[in-house]
């Protein structure tokens, strides 16, 4: 099976056709001609409430697109866990008028919306207690009850309590963004305040148990003092927060090898597959945690992309066991290229047969 993400799919209608830059190191006329030819060829559906959001304001894009599809052949493949859209759902919106499709759109784009927060605050969530564990092991002299008794406080409480409202902050950055254009910066702006505050939050917190347990102690100087180290580690809520979460983290490569895979782990027990969670793990934390880049919106998407790898074609009567029922992703961005190179060597050779040299 061969599964197209957002680009390759405006170059297999045509980016002029869609109004969009047309891009030079991409031969669309091969791409076309190989597409055709393959019968078994989707579009996840990941991929395709992209090109609806993007096209959410112009109806008779959006019409050409949904044309498109149905004409090469493409149809949905559902790799978002917990969403689905049917076959059915997508036939009745050829017969709506262009208010409708318009409509239409926007549900979709209040679905992504609601992926992206539910995703950023999974990705802050995961990032604080990280943190939290790291500095529980940098200070190394609480008991084990007064370590179970600081996790539910910052983080079984917390997440209880305030899970919900980020989530609606995040939503509602998210929806002023897309109004905006401005999507990928409002939400990383508002995840790193977030983060920033959670992480000074934890310093604040743990000087304070500390100060409480040792006799003489001033609690009200060792709280402030926490807290103005946590602006010297670099938590300003601007540009620091991330590198300066990272900073604290490469200095235990260990600690952060083993949570990437306990990370992996989580996702997996929440059904997202093998390839997902490796995207996670070597792209998206990798990204993180070893080179201190901030989140990144499309990564989610991407990330749901890659799934698709983990397709396999049943064998059909007849077949031979030894049948290649593989599945392979089309992609021209190069984080995605990257990782399907480390993961399936035959599927770059797919795609170097489009590019321009």
């Amino acid at each position: 099976m061969i599964f197209l993400d957002a680009n390759a799919f405006y170059s297999y209608i045509g980016r002029r056709n869609l109004g969009l830059i047309q891009s030079t190191h991409v031969n669309e006329a091969k791409l076309s001609e190989y597409l055709d030819s393959i019968r078994e060829k989707s579009l996840p559906t990941s991929v395709f409430i992209e090109i609806m959001v993007h096209f959410r304001d112009d109806s008779s894009r959006l019409r050409e697109i949904l044309e498109f599809r149905l004409r090469k052949g493409l149809p949905l493949f559902n790799n978002i866990p917990d969403y689905c859209i049917s076959e059915d759902e997508i036939t009745c919106i050829y017969f709506i008028d262009d208010f409708s499709l318009r409509k239409y759109a926007y549900k979709l784009l209040d679905e992504k919306i609601g992926v992206e927060s539910q995703f950023a605050y999974l990705f802050y969530e995961i990032t604080k207690n990280l943190y939290l564990e790291y500095r529980l092991q940098e200070i190394g002299d609480f008991t084990e009850k007064e370590e179970k008794g600081v996790w539910n406080f910052l983080g079984r409480k917390e997440a209880r309590e305030e899970g919900d409202t980020i989530i609606e902050i995040f939503k509602d950055v998210l929806k002023r963004g897309y109004e905006q254009d401005k999507e990928q910066n409002l939400l990383k702006e508002k995840y790193i305040d977030k983060l920033n505050e959670a992480c000074q939050i934890i310093d604040v917190i743990l000087a304070g148990c500390i100060a409480c347990r040792d006799e003489g102690s001033n609690i009200i100087e060792a709280i402030q003092a926490a807290y103005d180290e946590s602006v010297k580690k670099g938590f300003d809520g601007v540009n620091g927060t991330m590198p300066g979460i990272v900073t604290q983290l490469q200095n235990n490569t260990v600690f952060l090898e083993q949570a990437k895979i306990k990370i992996s782990g989580i996702f997996q027990k929440h059904h997202y597959n093998k390839f997902q969670t490796e995207y996670l793990r070597n792209v998206m934390f990798t990204a993180w945690f070893d080179r201190g880049q901030k989140l990144k919106k499309n990564d989610i998407f991407d990330m749901m992309c890659a799934g698709c790898l983990a397709y396999v074609r049943p064998i059909r009567p007849g077949e031979s066991v030894l049948t290649n029922t593989e599945s392979y992703i089309i992609s021209f961005d190069s984080t995605m290229e990257k990782y399907i190179d480390s993961v399936r060597i035959a599927n770059t050779a797919i795609i170097q047969r489009f590019k321009n040299t």
